[in-house]
């Protein structure tokens, strides 16, 4: 009996040793448990400004009068606080998961650290008790939970959860910029559609998926009898007459660049807030149907548009002009100039070939 149970003890730890060997030699030495909770801790109210550099790109945010805005190389925004919402509650005390002590068998190099991928630095306020922060992010852990990172004035390497890094990340990758900022291909616009009025006065199409894709025509525009309101009969609409393409130039290369001033409102709800800027219903109103595609090639349409108010038919706009972009509940201020083209174009010119400019209208 004693020889069976002495067989036993030896078969068990003779599978029990060379795993346990296994693990002790196999286990990470360069990270141990970590010996505090968090990276750093620093009040939200304290952080002020964000930059991130990726590379070439670079772009910050700052808080101004209590509103975080975008900054990058040719304007400034607010945020999106929608896609803005928690980014300073996630900064202001990341939690560690492990700590990785330097000595001299490791280098900043076997951890990405030497170049790192990105680099972000926390700005606070000029009398906080706090210094500012600078952020390295490096490569992720071989399992890809993990992400490694360096403080600038601290010596040890931190493996952090990889969502503390992706939201900075995205910052760059993907600015929460509001939804009126837009961009487009002046190549995918194939419809401009121009209202005064609250009615449609001009349409412009082309047939973007043939050979003759560069050819703009002027559309159409029936009357619909019971209402009166102008329509066209297709989207994109069509016609036979050809267009200016200057004109059609002109109208794509101010959509393509707007000029706004600053932001006057955010938020607005009902129709009678958007009348106290001077947004209606009959404002100018410019559509651009702008054809865009998806991973799966499928077609998406994105339209670009804008409301302008106050922008009078028979005069120069001295004032400033409100406008809307994209159908936002956001009012800007437009630069008086750049308005003004756009009041030119639809108040005083005409898509027809050799058409000469209304003599009648002061702009």
């Amino acid at each position: 009996m004693n020889f069976k149970i002495s067989l036993i003890i030896i078969i068990i730890l003779s599978v029990i040793v060379p795993i346990s060997i296994f693990f002790l030699i196999n286990e990470p030495k360069t990270e141990i448990e970590r010996k505090r909770t968090f990276l750093y801790t620093i009040p939200e109210e304290e952080i002020v400004s964000i930059n991130i550099e990726k590379g070439d790109d670079i772009i910050s945010f700052a808080l101004e009068d209590n509103v975080w805005r975008i900054f990058d190389n040719k304007s400034s925004y607010p945020v999106n606080n929608t896609r803005w919402s928690g980014i300073t509650f996630l900064i202001k005390e990341p939690v560690i998961q492990r700590e990785i002590p330097m000595d001299n068998e490791k280098k900043l190099s076997d951890f990405g650290l030497d170049k790192p991928i990105y680099v972000a630095k926390i700005e606070l306020k000029n009398q906080s008790a706090y210094d500012d922060l600078i952020i390295s992010f490096g490569n992720l852990s071989p399992d890809g939970n993990y992400q490694y990172i360096k403080l600038n004035y601290d010596n040890d390497i931190y493996a952090l959860n990889t969502s503390f890094g992706n939201a900075l990340k995205y910052l760059i990758e993907s600015p929460p910029y509001p939804d009126w900022v837009y961009s487009f291909e002046k190549e995918n616009i194939n419809e401009i559609l121009l209202y005064e009025s609250g009615k449609l006065s001009k349409a412009l199409s082309r047939d973007i998926f043939t050979e003759n894709s560069n050819e703009w025509v002027i559309c159409d525009i029936l009357i619909d009898e019971l209402t009166g309101d102008n329509y066209t009969e297709n989207e994109p609409c069509n016609g036979s007459e050809k267009a200016d393409q200057i004109y059609i130039n002109n109208i794509l290369d101010l959509m393509h660049n707007p000029k706004i001033e600053n932001i006057v409102v955010t938020g607005l709800e009902t129709e009678d807030e958007y009348l106290q800027y001077g947004i209606n219903k009959n404002n100018v109103y410019v559509y651009l149907r702008n054809n865009t595609f998806n991973e799966n090639g499928s077609l998406i349409i994105r339209p670009i548009t804008l409301s302008l108010g106050n922008l009078e038919r028979s005069e120069f706009q001295s004032s400033d002009i409100n406008a809307v972009f994209q159908d936002t509940s956001d009012v800007v201020q437009l630069e008086k100039n750049w308005a003004n083209e756009i009041g030119r174009l639809i108040y005083c010119s005409s898509p027809k070939i050799n058409q000469e400019k209304n003599s009648a209208c002061n702009y």
